[in-house]
């Protein structure tokens, strides 16, 4: 049993691993119960029957109350643990680095942690040559977000690094994900150190679900993640990232904590040799789900003579009263790699259609999405004109549609499809080009009675300029706003007469045609008639009222 003693803790005689096989043989059933509902989320290997099995006791850290965030780091048969403590300034003060050891036979017990740095927050050790590298964290409370470096050769000694500035400084810019910057995982592949930090907008910072990974990578040499970020996040709604690289696959194992209703344990994979900023080189799946508010994972390979080829540890509780938990893994790194990318498979929906690319600007876009399986389908940073829709009658077909506004240009699409529960999902990103294809929005028109003016305005898509070519003679536009109109000249014959139109609108290089066939026709016979009717009218009143003055001049006269 553990217990408490100067500020870590102690184990009374006897062997805690053997205690805990001991406690074990009590808890066959709920290891069965747990067996099966793991068995339901998830395919592994044969070798191995969950991706986590618990060894420690429940309620036993292996760390002090008031501990946070650890790193691990194998050195032979010796595990070495640095951590988070000692939180002096509510919430969110500042910790202490501490530093503690174990050995491969006994990974239940420490040695008596030892303060090695104070100032910190969120820190990941890794090892590169014979030089360690602490990334850390040191605010928020005087406005200190960023991620700080520090370097020792003995584990214990620190030594800022960057003359004591950040290396990945928060941006000035709000609107950023990279104006809140903290809490880094680091895996060294190659030389090249790849860094994955949780970070957030201003306004994201106040709502953890709006929280992401970002990535950035660089040498030792260059120290450049700052110019190396992107503003593409790897995870939506996630944090406290741990890579670890899996040689056998070539590839990078991400472990990171995501809220939902309480933050658990997700794993997502990539190629190493993939876009490591991009969503869509990542497969994620939930792997399992650990104590509630538990977060900040760290894993580390034990070694496969082990009894347990790997050591997760991960944060429980809240800040200012919070604990470190370890547990033990019966997979290998290569296994626990084979058992998400089996349980992903199974359980993500995938899009199994290809994106629409191209589009032009005022002209209809539309992209049938599919899944494998039913799922929602959201949009991550589209243009405000492009919305999605479920088609009705299946969830596992969505459209993608809208009418491309303003001047053109490259959008990067990102769509996330969610299984129903929403604890498993899949991206599809692409570049959307929209072209501006100048064309004519109007229809011509075709018909103009004589002697009636003609006229037409016609209208594009963009402003630009016109010309005409025509046999009508009597046709005339306007350069600036394509105005056609003109009047019909007399006609030879009762016959109607076509004249052939060519209006060319220009903007630039682009080029657009209307071409149309304008018939002028002559009225018929009645109008004719009809049109005279007015001039008739007037000739017969004149007559009649002339007649009237005549007949009343005579009356007059006959009675003077």
């Amino acid at each position: 049993m553990l217990k408490k003693k100067m500020g870590y803790l102690e184990t009374e005689p006897g062997d805690m691993r053997g205690k805990s096989k001991k406690v074990l043989s009590t808890l066959v059933v709920s290891f069965f119960i747990a067996s099966l509902f793991l068995s339901v989320l998830m395919v592994v290997p044969d070798n191995a029957s969950a991706i986590v099995t618990i060894i420690d006791e429940p309620g036993n850290p292996v760390f002090p109350t008031r501990c946070g965030e650890s790193s691990m780091i194998m050195d032979g048969d010796q595990m070495d643990v640095w951590f988070a403590s000692g939180l002096t300034l509510g919430a969110f003060g500042y910790h202490s680095l501490w530093y503690a050891h174990s050995h491969k036979a006994d990974l239940g017990t420490f040695s008596t942690p030892q303060k090695v740095l104070d100032g910190i927050r969120f820190p990941t050790v890794v090892k590169d040559g014979s030089t360690y590298y602490c990334f850390t964290s040191k605010g928020p409370p005087d406005g200190k977000y960023g991620i700080y470096l520090y370097s020792s050769t003995d584990k214990t000694t620190w030594t800022p690094m960057n003359s004591g500035n950040p290396i990945l400084p928060q941006s000035t810019n709000v609107n950023s994900q990279w104006n809140v910057t903290w809490n880094p995982g680091v895996v060294v592949v190659g030389g090249v150190f790849h860094m994955f930090v949780e970070c957030a907008t201003q306004a994201g910072s106040v709502n953890q679900n709006a929280v992401r990974l970002g990535y950035t990578h660089s040498t030792m040499a260059a120290m450049n993640w700052n110019g190396n970020k992107t503003e593409d996040n790897v995870i939506d709604m996630g944090g406290s990232p741990c890579p670890v690289y899996v040689p056998d696959r070539n590839a990078i194992l991400l472990l990171y904590a995501r809220l939902d209703v309480t933050w658990h344990l997700e794993a997502a994979l990539a190629s190493a040799v993939s876009d490591l900023s991009q969503t869509s080189s990542w497969t994620t799946s939930l792997v399992f789900s650990l104590s509630d508010n538990g977060a900040d994972p760290a894993i580390v390979n034990t070694g496969d003579d082990a009894e347990y080829p790997v050591t997760i540890q991960w944060f429980h509780g809240q800040p200012i009263d919070s604990d470190i938990y370890q547990e033990y893994s019966a997979l290998n790194f290569t296994d626990f790699y084979d058992a998400v990318l089996a349980a992903a498979s199974a359980w993500s929906p995938t899009f199994t259609s290809s994106p629409v690319l191209t589009g032009n600007v005022s002209v209809f876009y539309s992209y049938e999405i599919t899944l494998n399986e039913s799922g929602t389908v959201t949009g991550i940073n589209m243009p405000s004109w492009l919305s999605l829709l479920n088609n009705g009658t299946q969830d596992s077909v969505w459209w993608l549609n809208g009418t491309p506004t303003g001047t053109g240009g490259s959008y990067n699409i990102k769509t996330k499809a969610y299984s129903t529960a929403g604890l498993h999902y899949s991206y599809q990103n692409w570049t959307l080009v929209i072209a501006v294809v100048l064309h004519f929005t109007s229809s011509p028109v075709t018909e103009v009675t004589n002697p009636d003016l003609y006229y037409y305005a016609p209208t594009t898509n963009i402003v630009c300029t016109f010309t005409m070519s025509t046999n009508a003679t009597w046709l005339f536009i306007d350069a600036a706003t394509g105005i056609v109109n003109g009047t019909p000249p007399t006609a030879t014959s009762h016959e109607p007469v076509w004249f052939v139109v060519n209006i060319t609108a220009t903007n630039g290089g682009n080029h657009a045609y209307q071409v149309y066939t304008l018939w002028v026709f002559e009225q018929p016979a009645y109008k004719i008639v009809l049109d005279m009717i007015p001039t008739i009218l007037i000739v017969v009143i004149g007559l009649f009222f002339a007649w009237l003055v005549v007949i009343i001049f005579n009356r007059v006269s006959e009675r003077g």
